[in-house]
């Protein structure tokens, strides 16, 4: 009873969150569906889940519910598919899967205020650039809050590695809190490995080294060079997580 109603309060806090933090909202989910199915109720995780879906829509329309539908029908699916297959491989299904979704959904905002995604992405980094340069300004730093100006268009160029890292990041919470769960209850065979056990391949190096390879390359060419400075920068945003997560691994 104890735990049921702990996954429920849960589950009513990542709703109010989800179409804002879905990166934490989702994990949160994760976790008390995980708990609750993994106690031998699966039909009354899937309840919870729709009904936190349904407060989702609720608080934030139809935004809140893409995202709940999408990342909480993942997220039993995993549950109960615990015992098959790898646990890597769903991860990296899950990471795509949320990235598309939110593209799928800010692409659908934007297009029902009118303008393309593309044109949203803009007026959202010259917005972001225009509150750091007025804090800037505000903090006596007027050197930082012209540069901080600029950044406008290195913002908006980095809009791929920024749907990337968000899906990735909440991938690798979501696996992470069904993983310990799933440790919790004595169902660790094909459960992600704590994060004391996590091993990141070497060849993740590559990615970085390639974006600083097109950082170097765009100051020495005329042609392209905003194509490859657009690439350098969205590889070295793209390899941040993995190095993070094999940070705190360490």
């Amino acid at each position: 009873m104890r735990a049921g109603l702990l996954a429920a309060a849960g589950c009513v806090v990542a709703a109010a969150v989800m179409a804002q933090l879905p990166y934490l909202a989702l994990p949160v989910c994760a976790a008390a569906l995980a708990d609750i199915s993994l106690r031998g109720r699966p039909i009354a995780a899937a309840v919870l889940a729709g009904a936190t879906t349904a407060l989702s829509a609720l608080l934030w329309g139809p935004r809140g519910a893409a995202i709940a539908v999408v990342g909480l029908a993942g997220v039993l699916a995993a549950i109960a598919w615990l015992d098959r297959g790898s646990p890597w491989t769903a991860l990296i299904t899950r990471g795509v899967r949320y990235t598309v979704t939110f593209v799928a959904i800010d692409a659908a905002d934007a297009w029902l205020a009118g303008e393309s995604l593309m044109e949203g992405l803009r007026s959202l980094a010259e917005s972001n650039s225009e509150v750091a340069a007025t804090v800037a300004r505000l903090a006596g730093v007027d050197a930082a809050a012209g540069e901080a100006q600029g950044l406008s268009e290195t913002l908006f160029m980095t809009w791929p590695a920024s749907y990337v890292v968000t899906g990735t990041v909440t991938a690798i919470l979501v696996a992470s809190a069904i993983g310990w769960m799933a440790r919790r209850h004595g169902r660790e065979r094909n459960a992600l490995p704590p994060l004391s056990q996590i091993d990141v391949s070497p060849h993740v190096l590559w990615i970085p080294l390639a974006g600083v390879a097109c950082l170097v390359a765009a100051r020495f060419v005329d042609s392209n060079s905003a194509i490859l400075a657009a690439v350098g920068w969205n590889a070295l945003l793209v390899a941040w997580p993995l190095f993070a997560w094999q940070g705190f691994a360490v």
